[in-house]
């Protein structure tokens, strides 16, 4: 799990590959692609509320 945060320091969550399985989810992005992002980068995402948290499902 990952957690990123927007510039409003609202939290969101980038989970893993199964709880996006269990929850009828592609995974947004893979592991290269998180390696390749450094720490205050941008990137736009789509969240959704998922088991109380806001869940990253679209970059």
């Amino acid at each position: 799990m990952f957690k990123l945060a927007d510039h409003d320091g609202n939290e969101h969550y980038i989970m893993s590959e199964s709880f996006y399985r269990a929850h009828n989810h592609k995974s947004p992005i893979t592991k290269n692609e998180l390696d390749y992002y450094d720490r205050g980068q941008w990137i736009t995402a789509l969240v959704e509320e998922i088991e109380d948290k806001s869940v990253v499902i679209k970059c």
